[in-house]
């Protein structure tokens, strides 16, 4: 009953995370400055074609999921799903919520400034959370993954995730710029550091749950918490 009911929280904090990752790309879609590659992508595609971003952002990674699937299930989790319709969705959700508060579709730079700095902390935070919580990945996140992993087989040895990523995300920013999406610098930010982020993030939590001197720390952490 316990183990059900800390994955029942666990699941419930990753749709709350995947919820605010939307608020958080409705809030970088005010900007005009840019947002996350694959949403710069699917809003073009969106622009292009009538079609809800949330809808787009489902159908682009409904189509990932089915390779990803076929490469390796263990990508899949709750928080797959949740990623797949809840941050798409939201984003529309909270544009029209934006829209009938009052604020203009091209809001002043001040303004804009202010929706950038809100946008990217909710959402770097909430993505944050979310990549953590061991609940599945994102199909976009994961063919990034399965990525990296087939170039290291083409070349015969680990090949470079930042690189890839880099590279990965650089795609996506490119076809979104093409098709008139929510392309810009905030974009090409994220291009560059997402994987070297991703890539430290992974390394900082196997030292903290590895062997060696992080568990010395917690050892003596757990020590220091039983004698207070």
């Amino acid at each position: 009953m316990r183990s059900a009911g800390q994955r029942a929280v666990k699941i419930a904090a990753v749709c709350m995370s995947v919820f605010m990752m939307g608020v958080g790309v409705s809030l970088l879609r005010l900007t005009h400055f840019g947002t996350d590659p694959c949403s710069a992508m699917n809003y073009g595609i969106s622009y292009l074609s009538g079609i809800p971003f949330g809808t787009c952002q489902l159908l682009y990674n409904a189509a990932a999921l089915l390779l990803v699937t076929a490469f390796d299930g263990s990508y899949i989790g709750a928080g797959t799903f949740a990623n797949m319709f809840l941050v798409g969705y939201t984003a529309d959700l909270f544009s029209i919520v934006w829209a009938k508060s009052g604020i203009p579709a091209l809001p002043t730079l001040s303004v804009r400034l202010l929706l950038l700095a809100a946008g990217l902390a909710v959402f770097v935070l909430f993505a944050a959370v979310y990549a953590n919580s061991g609940q599945g990945l994102a199909p976009y996140d994961a063919l990034a993954d399965l990525l990296a992993r087939g170039v290291g087989r083409l070349l015969h040895r680990s090949a470079d995730f930042k690189a890839v990523r880099i590279f990965y995300d650089g795609a996506h920013m490119l076809v979104g710029f093409l098709l008139g999406g929510e392309a810009g610098f905030v974009t090409l930010a994220m291009t560059l550091f997402l994987g070297p982020a991703i890539q430290g993030m992974g390394r900082l939590k196997k030292y903290f749950q590895g062997d060696g001197p992080a568990a010395a720390f917690r050892a003596r952490c757990g020590k220091l918490s039983r004698r207070l």
